[in-house]
């Protein structure tokens, strides 16, 4: 069954007022001057998040400059177990295949944020290898938190595989400019992040852009559920899929919650055909609950911020108790045989 609930407005956090004493002017400014500081910091703590800064953990620290050295810091706290944070001194190209995060690891990549600057750049890159995915988290556990991941121009391949019950999160970074599927061979899924079956997502920061999925039937431009993927905060943004789901796909027995600061904007989902659409978000047999964030400025021929499909297998469920959908262009007149929200 289809369970729309009431959608509320996006809003900040209220700040409450208590009467105070004030015996001097001095005093009397610095309270106020508090007062101003806290509003401030309030009101732009999403931006923060969309951004991302990255940290630098109290856990193992290894400093990597090329592709052996970093496949053997994965290898090495997969094999000795313990966390282990990976920091980036540079731009890293990946050499033969996928870098994969084993059963057992548990890997932060980062930047060396003061060499990055020097470098002129906010983060380093990881370039994945043509035809490959540039991360497979092969049942290990992955944070991004000031790396960008992401190919060579014109090299084709997802951002971020996450298979066989691996935990990948994104605190800070880029997952962007990834592309995989073929317009005439082959159908793309999740160019940016493809989470698998019984595998899990957690998105608090970050950006994932510009990814593309091509092929009729090619799903999820930016992010493909088949797992659950949870989102606070973040931007999710310029995605295409030529097929459904320019954001955001939910497949069967996918699940997304979308809450807090989250914000799904400006992506497209080109295909033509009824069954297909959603800019934003497409749910196909999954799950989809809107806690807060902003789903705006998407753009499909059906269904402009979100796409509701029947399934005869698995029912697609749509539940949102605030954020706000606002914005978003469909090119064709609504369907009685689905629900879109061009709204």
């Amino acid at each position: 069954m289809l369970n729309i609930k009431s959608m509320s407005q996006l809003h900040f956090s209220q700040i409450k007022q208590e009467r105070i004493n004030i015996f001097s002017s001095r005093k009397s400014l610095l309270f106020v001057s508090l007062v101003f500081a806290l509003l401030v910091s309030s009101f732009s703590s999403c931006m923060l998040m969309a951004q991302g800064f990255a940290t630098i953990p109290s856990d193992d620290v290894v400093y990597v400059r090329d592709d052996d050295s970093l496949r053997k810091a994965i290898t090495d706290t997969a094999v000795l177990g313990g966390p282990v944070v990976i920091v980036f001194e540079r731009n890293i190209a990946l050499i033969g295949s996928t870098l994969t995060i084993p059963a057992g690891a548990d890997v932060t990549l980062t930047s060396d944020i003061a060499l990055a600057s020097s470098a002129g750049v906010e983060f380093f890159r990881l370039f994945g290898v043509a035809g490959y995915d540039t991360i497979t988290v092969n049942g290990g556990t992955l944070v991004i938190d000031g790396i960008i991941v992401t190919h060579v121009l014109g090299s084709s391949g997802n951002g971020v595989t996450v298979n066989s019950g691996g935990i990948l999160t994104l605190s800070s970074g880029r997952i962007s400019d990834n592309t995989v599927g073929d317009v005439i061979f082959s159908n793309g899924f999740g160019g940016g992040v493809f989470v698998g079956f019984d595998c899990s997502f957690v998105m608090s920061g970050g950006v994932i852009s510009g990814n593309t999925v091509s092929g009729g039937s090619s799903s999820g431009g930016g992010v493909y559920i088949g797992g659950s993927f949870v989102m606070s905060g973040g931007v999710i943004s310029g995605n295409t899929a030529h097929g459904s789901g320019g954001g955001v796909y939910i497949g069967r027995g996918g699940s997304f919650v979308l809450e807090n600061c989250g914000a799904i904007s400006d992506n497209l989902a080109s295909s033509n055909y009824d069954s297909q659409g959603g800019g934003g978000v497409y749910v196909s047999g999954g799950s989809f609950v809107m806690k807060g964030g902003v789903i705006f400025d998407n753009t499909a021929h059906y269904g402009g911020g979100v796409y509701i499909s029947y399934d005869s297998i698995m029912k697609s469920s749509f539940v949102m108790s605030g954020g706000v959908v606002s914005g978003n262009t469909a090119t064709t007149a609504l369907t009685l045989k689905h629900l879109n929200l061009n709204i």
